[in-house]
């Protein structure tokens, strides 16, 4: 079980955001060929510029923004999406500086992961909330979930090449814990402390992130 309030932020590069010309770009395999009612909704610009804010950190005047549109569309998925982006990011900032109690920030990530799941259930072919979750997950110390939910979105998206980088971390992650483990059982281990030493020299983008969009084509 990983430690819930002191993930290695070398190890924990779950989500990475890809930028291009200010935009964000996923790449989607499956397209539905029959609309539900309930169906994701167009981008728009007042939704782009709500995912701006929360990437400038500017996370109050989002959460404004996101509950007069929530008060107005309860049922739109772009905006309930940003809502449940928008908790994980409070809790991923919490759990970063550490100012806060450990209920405090468990009750913010558990809120976050409540409301991607119930999106993942009425969503089940979306990848990006089950990518989300498995960032939520490893915070949490659920190693096995978010293994869980990386091996969904790639299976929802089989071209989904974040989900399979992702996962190969978590599997860097793990390894690094478990050399660990066996070399404080084993501190004159060559063979143990030589792989850990190659994993240590592996690049790792240092703070995790959410992905903000939420696009179905």
């Amino acid at each position: 079980m990983l430690n819930y309030l002191s993930l290695n932020k070398n190890f924990v590069r779950l989500v990475s955001i890809f930028v291009m010309s200010g935009f964000f770009n996923f790449c989607w395999s499956q397209v539905q060929t029959t609309k539900p009612n309930n169906q994701v909704s167009d981008f728009s610009k007042e939704i782009k510029n709500t995912r701006e804010l929360i990437g400038l950190g500017r996370l109050n005047e989002a959460q404004q923004i996101i509950s007069s549109q929530l008060g107005e569309k309860p049922r739109d998925a772009q905006w309930r999406y940003l809502d449940a982006v928008l908790d994980a990011e409070f809790a991923i900032i919490d759990q970063n500086e550490g100012v806060k109690s450990f209920s405090s920030i468990k009750l913010k990530l558990d809120r976050a992961i409540e409301k991607f799941e119930r999106f993942t259930e009425e969503f089940p072919e979306l990848s990006e909330p089950f990518n989300n979750l498995s960032v939520l997950y490893l915070r949490r110390g659920q190693a096995d979930r978010s293994r869980e939910s990386l091996e969904r979105a790639i299976i929802n998206n089989p071209n989904y090449e974040l989900a399979y980088e992702n996962l190969g971390d978590l599997y860097v992650y793990l390894a690094n814990i478990t050399y660990n483990k066996g070399l404080s059982k084993l501190p004159k281990s060559s063979r143990l402390s030589k792989k850990l030493d190659h994993l240590n020299q592996m690049p790792f983008l240092a703070k995790p992130n959410i992905i903000r969009e939420l696009k179905q084509k």
